[in-house]
């Protein structure tokens, strides 16, 4: 009775973790290296991986994340510039 009751209270916990760590719930990975946003999906993706890959894109494009990556490399070049130019 008792792993009954423990087992309806990790439900909802268990159907948490499994939309977490279910690829359809995020689509594809993202394609770096683009000027704009590409996903790359598998090529049997059910309907819910590409409509969520499609989503993913539009959050792409919409928090501008391509302007943040390019702002974070450029600054990690002049980081590095400075701790190379500090060994001389």
């Amino acid at each position: 009775m008792l792993s009954l009751a423990g087992a309806a209270l990790a439900k909802r916990a268990f159907a948490r973790l499994k939309r977490r760590v279910d690829y359809t719930e995020m689509g594809g990975a993202p394609l770096l290296g683009m000027n704009g946003a590409a996903i790359i999906c598998h090529g049997a993706s059910p309907v819910k991986a590409i409509k969520n890959a499609v989503r993913v894109a539009a959050d792409w494009v919409r928090n501008d994340v391509n302007h943040h990556i390019k702002t974070a490399l450029e600054a990690e070049a002049v980081l590095a510039e400075g701790r190379e130019g500090g060994r001389e």
